[in-house]
């Protein structure tokens, strides 16, 4: 038997790394940080394609000391043209999954979710895989932190169900969801709760499959047994939960940048989109960008690709 939640942050690290980078696109790497993690996954062997602009990228590579026999640059002009030409290497079977480099999350995504690439579906959504030092080290999911500004309902239950393909990939294990809200009470003053309590529905039912899931719920009781009986919740999630699902964008920004902020162990994906995105934010180290690289990868080589578009970032 399994044991319960998700391995260790490490573990799957290992795992994920135990076999080598499928092939990949990165788009538009224009930053000194875009190009560190490009040049510690050239180390590890990996071939990579980039889209953007030729001269600036052959310049931080030199910089970089990255072996540009490892790499091909596509010359591309501006954003759009460097998502297109992405595009074009899936479509041809010259990349397998793409990666964000220095280009902005809308105009990425936006640009991939307009080629309709095969297997998007109706929302794309941004999960973290991340080690809370602060709650015993343990390893969660967190979405949607990147994409989906203000979902409402069908876009959260897409949302999770995202999440519980990553999850699958990750764990045998059943899930616990919890729904996050700033209290644990259905309030009509707070639409969010109003959600928490139709998913928990929901997936009693059985139309969110095999997960159990309970909210609203706070963090802290989400993730804290002792809060959880505090606050008089008791269940398969209260205190334990593998996945967050924040409410909002904002706030499941503001959350992952509070736990991530001191470099803890981290890594993103975007699923819907047709193939998966690593998607590192701005100011995610080294570590998280490569980790990132090698989560997407290795959803190309499972069953949980399936994509879902819905409003962007």
């Amino acid at each position: 038997m399994s044991e319960p939640g998700l391995p260790p942050f490490e573990s799957i690290i290992a795992g994920l790394t135990a076999r080598p980078l499928a092939r990949c696109v990165v788009v538009a790497p224009h930053s000194v940080e875009a190009i560190a993690a490009v040049a510690q996954v050239v180390a590890e062997g990996a071939v990579l394609d980039l889209t953007g602009d030729r001269a600036r990228i052959k310049n931080l590579l030199a910089e970089a000391e990255v072996d540009v026999s490892a790499v091909r640059i596509h010359d591309s002009g501006d954003s759009d043209t460097a998502v297109d030409r992405a595009v074009d290497l899936i479509r041809t079977g010259d990349a397998e999954f793409v990666v964000k480099g220095s280009i902005p999350t809308a105009d990425l995504l936006g640009g991939l979710l307009r080629q309709r690439l095969p297997g998007r579906s109706a929302c794309a959504s941004h999960i973290y895989v991340m080690q809370l030092e602060q709650f015993g080290g343990r390893t969660v999911l967190l979405t949607d932190a990147g994409v989906n500004i203000e979902p409402d309902l069908a876009t959260k239950a897409a949302i999770v169900e995202n999440a519980l393909q990553l999850y699958s990939v990750l764990s045998s294990a059943r899930p616990r969801l919890a729904v996050l809200s700033a209290i644990e009470k259905v309030s009509t003053r707070i639409p969010a709760t109003l959600d928490a309590a139709e998913l928990r529905l929901m997936a009693e039912r059985g139309k969110l499959g095999a997960v159990d899931v309970d909210g609203p719920m706070p963090l802290d009781a989400a993730l804290f047994p002792e809060s959880a009986v505090n606050k008089n919740l008791a269940g398969e999630v209260a205190g334990q939960a593998d996945i967050l699902l924040a409410p909002d964008l904002n706030s499941g920004n503001l959350l992952a940048k509070a736990l991530v902020g001191h470099h803890a162990p981290a890594m993103g994906v975007v699923l819907g989109a047709g193939v998966p995105v690593a998607l590192p934010s701005r100011g995610d180290t080294v570590a998280t960008r490569r980790h990132s690289f090698y989560l997407a990868s290795h959803l190309t080589r499972s069953a949980a690709t399936s994509p879902n578009g819905c409003d962007r970032e």
